[in-house]
C-alpha cells in the first residue's frame, strides 16, 4: 500500500512537473499505516535506473530534483554548428517532424528517450552535408526527449504526445524522410 502510494505521488510530481516545463521536480513523502499519519525517521531514495541513492532525515520530508535537458538556445549556435530544430507540431497528435541541419557530412547519433531516461530509439547514421528531416510517431508516453549527438556535440528538444492512443506497433519510431542517396545508415534499432 505504501508503496503504491509513493508510486502514484512520483508519478504525479514529475508529470504535472515535465508538462510545465520547470527546471525542478520536488518530491514530497508522507507515510500511513492503515490510514493513520505515521511519522518519518528518515527515508531512502533509490535511483534504480541511473544508479546513485539519497537519505532524508525528519522533519525534511521533500526532495527537490533539478533536471538539466541540455537544451541550447538558436540564438547561440553558430554557422559552423550542427542544428537540431524544435519539432513541429507540438505537442504533437500522432506524429511530428524534426529537422537537423549538418555544415558538414557527419556521423549522427539520434537518441530517443522517455521521461525516466530510459533510450527508446538509438540510431545512428550517416548523413551528408545539409539539412535532413525525420518524422517521430509516438508510442503511449506524453513526453519524450529526443537527443541529436555529432562530434561530441549534442542538441535535446523535449517533445510532448497530446494523443494517449499509439500508432499499430506499440512502439514509438523515428523515421528518415529524404532521399535514399542523401544517407547512408550504419546501425538502426530499437532498444
Amino acid at each position: 500500500m505504501k508503496t503504491r502510494i509513493f508510486l502514484i505521488v512520483l508519478m504525479i510530481e514529475m508529470i504535472m512537473g515535465a508538462s510545465a516545463q520547470k527546471p525542478f521536480i520536488a518530491l514530497t513523502f508522507t507515510a500511513d499505516n492503515n490510514g493513520q499519519h505515521v511519522p518519518l525517521n528518515s527515508i531512502l531514495i533509490e535511483n534504480l535506473t541511473q544508479g546513485g541513492d539519497t537519505t532524508l532525515y525528519a522533519p525534511d520530508t521533500v526532495l527537490v530534483l533539478d533536471y538539466i535537458t541540455g537544451m541550447e538556445e538558436v540564438s547561440e549556435l553558430s554557422g559552423n554548428d550542427f542544428s537540431l530544430s524544435q519539432n513541429y507540431p507540438n505537442p504533437m497528435e500522432g506524429q511530428t517532424t524534426i529537422r537537423i541541419y549538418l555544415p558538414e557530412d557527419e556521423k549522427v547519433l539520434v537518441t530517443v528517450s522517455d521521461i525516466m531516461g530510459r533510450a527508446l530509439i538509438h540510431l545512428e547514421y550517416l548523413l551528408e552535408q545539409g539539412s535532413h528531416s525525420f518524422t517521430f510517431l509516438p508510442s503511449m508516453e506524453n513526453l519524450y526527449i529526443l537527443t541529436a549527438l555529432v562530434d561530441q556535440q549534442s542538441r535535446t528538444i523535449k517533445m510532448f504526445n497530446s494523443l494517449t492512443s499509439a500508432h499499430a506497433s506499440g512502439n514509438c519510431i523515428l523515421k528518415y524522410n529524404a532521399q535514399q542517396d542523401g544517407i547512408k545508415t550504419i546501425n538502426r534499432g530499437i532498444i
